[in-house]
């Protein structure tokens, strides 16, 4: 899975989400899924609201060029 570019940004997509949520925020509220905004043409995957009406833009990446050291198959 994580070889797959496509799998590994669906997979921190779906973890920000998971983290958002456990975190109390709501949907479509508190923030938004990769929506389109007004004044440029970018996709950030997560626009984020903050109570003073701050917006702030997320891109999810997960990035795994090479498996993390310490642990060794047996």
């Amino acid at each position: 899975m994580l070889t797959n570019n496509q799998l590994r940004g669906q997979f921190g997509e779906q973890v920000a989400e998971d983290l958002l949520k456990m975190a109390g925020f709501v949907k479509g509220v508190d923030f938004e899924y990769n929506k389109a905004q007004a004044s440029t043409s970018t996709r950030p995957d997560f626009a984020i609201f903050l109570p003073d009406k701050t917006r702030i833009n997320v891109e999810c990446k997960v990035s795994i060029s090479k498996p993390p050291k310490g642990r060794r198959n047996r």
